[in-house]
């Protein structure tokens, strides 16, 4: 309920800066989930250190290639791969 929750709120803002920060919980709230349910291949949990004034930001993605997406364009493939889940 809480990640639908998220992801309605991510949709509705129309502040990029609001839409990261919903991201980022979003990403906090389906990492446990992946973890657990994962039954095949392998994703990876990345890292910015840059996000959020420096305070840094997660992201899952499906690619170990760094796709950044608190910076977009200006830093996309600022960032590292933390884990790879599998």
């Amino acid at each position: 309920m809480e990640i639908n929750s998220l992801a309605v709120e991510i949709s509705k803002a129309d502040d990029i800066g609001k839409q990261r920060e919903l991201f980022s919980q979003l990403t906090e709230k389906v990492e446990p989930i992946f973890k657990v349910s994962i039954e095949g291949g392998e994703i990876y949990k990345q890292f910015c250190p840059m996000a959020f004034e420096g305070k840094g930001g997660y992201w899952i993605s499906d690619a170990s290639e760094i796709r950044n997406p608190y910076y977009g364009n200006k830093m996309l493939t600022c960032g590292k791969v933390t884990e790879t889940i599998q």
